[in-house]
């Protein structure tokens, strides 16, 4: 497979979509919506979403195994819940047992998330010699997040969209450290338990690990300003829970998109030639014949099944991820003070792989009197393992055992468990390579568009960001969200 020259699909092209999940739902409703008009989008599973999944248990509760949270950075997706009467939220940061509690060590009394920030960042050195004034701490971060916000429009400018334009070799070069070394170069050192909150903890490296360059295409001085908001004691600093479920989006727009959606499809080989696409779908006698393919799944992984070019081998082969084990279960949790999300910061570390770093009380969000009920009530909660790297299932699942023996909990039984590789990125050299960009620069190429997390960002809001960028390529002017036409629940549909 050679490359040619970027070749657009055009509205009469018959266009294979591989994976359901946001990058590809959304990017199929678009170009629907602006007449492509066959479209068959397949998915390998036997749901759409992704790693948004959202389990609704027999109670009627809803779990989040994947997506969680929404940021004040996300505009447009915030326009899609609305418009599908998703946009029910609750602030994920507020005070009290709607808000998040911080478990230190587990052996340990837990704190608030503020107390925790204000916390670690004295220890830190923020305040200096007035540091044991917790106002004086909160200054002190607020002025190094200021600082942390100048610098990233300094280095990265401003742009449109979620992921920055190809910087030069120099910046690069810079982006390509460990963010905690520049944050100390930078005399921002008392800013690393902040950014363990807002960047580690969310599934996005150790920071002594992680490239500036991701620390920056998520942190967003947008966002930054929200958390801002938050140690100002503030409610509106965007970081909320969708209280409707998140794979519901996805859902609705799968239902309201005009194309063909085949569930229990696995791709096992595509071959592209000058003039089609042959795809292989597990279980078929031969190929489906299209004019071009969107891929919208782990790139990498993909790769197994792909005629691949060696340029193309050379960019998703360099591609790697973390792990994630979520786990719905019910028992008894035994502590007194519920909220809720408990956070155990103290196994968010490459050394315990697939610890559990947090659990969500996911019925708290709509019912916050639960805080004061009997501690040995039988609960639902979902719990939420981190790993760096991969080991075998019987570990994983013998970490949760584990931490609930370690926690005290009762009468575990587990309803429902989901296993994900999360964060596809490149490292340092890939960084430095330019890989990010050398990837936008084969889009078009043989009949090829290439979309979802593995492209960008794993966050549904750059996905959907990186979708708008990759239609202005195209020379689309896509619709926005409030310019489509009303949407009418299926059951209203004539």
């Amino acid at each position: 497979m050679t490359h040619e020259t970027s070749q657009w699909p055009k509205k009469s092209d018959r266009i294979c979509v591989v994976g359901a999940g946001a990058g590809g739902l959304h990017l199929s409703y678009l170009l629907s919506a602006m007449g492509y008009e066959n479209i068959v989008v397949l998915e390998k599973s036997a749901r759409i979403g992704g790693k948004s999944y959202t389990y609704t248990d027999d109670d009627g509760v809803d779990h989040e195994h994947g997506t969680c949270y929404s940021s004040n950075d996300y505009v447009e997706v915030k326009e899609w819940l609305a418009r599908y009467q998703l946009d029910d939220y609750v602030p994920a940061l507020q005070e009290g047992h709607q808000g998040q509690q911080v478990w230190e060590h587990i052996n340990q009394n837990p704190t608030t998330f503020r107390e925790y920030a204000i916390q670690t960042a004295r220890k830190a050195g923020a305040g200096g010699f007035l540091g044991f004034l917790d106002f004086v701490v909160g200054l002190s971060v607020i002025r190094g997040l200021k600082k942390y916000i100048r610098l990233h429009k300094e280095i990265l400018g401003t742009y449109e969209g979620q992921l920055p334009p190809q910087p030069s070799k120099e910046v690069l070069r810079e982006l390509r450290r460990p963010f905690s070394e520049w944050l100390k170069k930078h005399d921002l050192e008392h800013l690393i338990p902040v950014f363990f909150l807002t960047h580690t903890t969310q599934g996005y490296g150790p920071l002594e690990d992680i490239p500036v360059f991701y620390a920056f295409v998520w942190n967003t001085p947008r966002m930054i300003e929200g958390y801002i908001n938050t140690l100002r004691g503030r409610d509106d600093s965007g970081f909320e829970i969708v209280l409707s479920g998140w794979q519901r989006l996805w859902e609705r727009m799968a239902d309201e998109g005009r194309f063909e959606l085949r569930l229990n499809a696995d791709v096992t080989a595509v071959k592209r030639t000058e003039s089609a696409v042959e795809v292989t779908i597990d279980g078929a006698d031969t190929p489906e014949i299209f004019d071009y393919i969107v891929l919208a799944c782990p790139l990498k992984n993909f790769l197994a099944a792909l005629d691949a070019s060696d340029k193309e081998r050379e960019i998703l082969g360099a591609l790697s991820c973390y792990h994630f084990s979520t786990t719905v279960f019910r028992s008894v949790q035994g502590h007194v003070s519920q909220f809720l999300f408990d956070r155990w910061f103290d196994n968010v570390d490459a050394a315990k792989p697939f610890a559990v770093v947090a659990q969500r009380l996911t019925a708290q969000a709509d019912h916050p009197e639960i805080g004061n009920n009997d501690p040995d009530a039988v609960e639902a909660r979902v719990a939420y393992q981190f790993s760096t790297r991969h080991i075998p299932i019987e570990e994983q699942d013998r970490k949760f055992e584990e931490h609930y023996e370690q926690f005290d909990a009762r009468d575990v039984e587990i309803l429902n468990r989901y296993r994900t590789e999360y964060f596809w990125r490149f490292d340092a050299d890939g960084l430095e390579a330019g890989y990010p960009w050398q990837l936008q620069a084969l889009q078009g190429h043989n009949r090829t568009l290439y979309t979802g997390g593995s492209c960008c960002f794993e966050s549904v809001n750059d996905i959907v960001s990186y979708n708008r960028w990759l239609l202005r390529q195209m020379g689309l002017d896509a619709p926005q969200v409030k310019d489509l036409p009303p949407w009418q629940p299926k059951a209203d549909k004539g």
